[in-house]
């Protein structure tokens, strides 16, 4: 009936319309961050295309990869608002209407937050084997098979992402643009719980 279909519209609109006291110090701090962290990943990505010493490091290169993957992330969420999207009425509304807006803005997202996790991982691995197996480091890592393991986590982070925009969702004009609210169950929790047990 008239009065479920609006308690449920209600219910899903919430968390999205509704203005809260602390969002400006959300809004102020999420781009803050973000303008802040593109020249300082920049700088880094610099400094090695201009030092050559720097290219001969398979632990820099892991560095240099998780700041391309920050620095993506600060451009996506500049691009594509999220504060914006998510924490104004306007912007909710806007892209709660926009089902490939929507299917984009969150792909986008979601693989700079996992690819950021997975490279997390991946120099957290290289540095055990660097310190609890220092003779075999040499003979396992090195720039080459640095780069054959980054662009396996690449391809695995976007090519596990391609799903939802290629049509496996449940968006609906009106209920918001949100993991939740737009991928499958099990596609949200295998996106969010793989990479963090890593």
């Amino acid at each position: 009936d008239s009065n479920s279909s609006t308690a449920l519209n209600i219910g899903t609109m919430r968390p999205f319309s509704t203005p809260r006291p602390w969002h400006p110090f959300i809004h102020g701090t999420f781009y803050l961050i973000v303008i802040c962290g593109i020249p300082g990943n920049a700088l880094v990505i610099g400094a090695y295309i201009k030092m050559p010493s720097l290219r001969q490091s398979p632990t820099i290169l892991l560095i240099v990869n998780q700041c391309s993957a920050d620095l993506l992330t600060c451009i996506v969420n500049l691009l594509m608002p999220y504060a914006w999207f998510n924490f104004t009425p306007e912007g909710a509304a806007f892209i709660g209407e926009h089902k490939t807006l929507c299917l984009l803005f969150l792909a986008a997202s979601t693989i700079c937050v996992v690819s950021s996790a997975f490279n997390v991982f991946i120099i957290s691995l290289e540095r055990y084997i660097c310190i609890i197996m220092p003779y075999r480091y040499y003979s396992w890592v090195s720039v080459e098979s640095v780069k054959r393991w980054l662009l396996i986590l690449w391809t695995i982070v976007i090519v596990t992402h391609a799903p939802p925009p290629m049509g496996w969702n449940k968006f609906q004009s009106g209920r918001g643009c949100r993991p939740s609210t737009v991928y499958a169950k099990d596609f949200v929790t295998s996106m969010f719980l793989v990479p963090n047990l890593f």
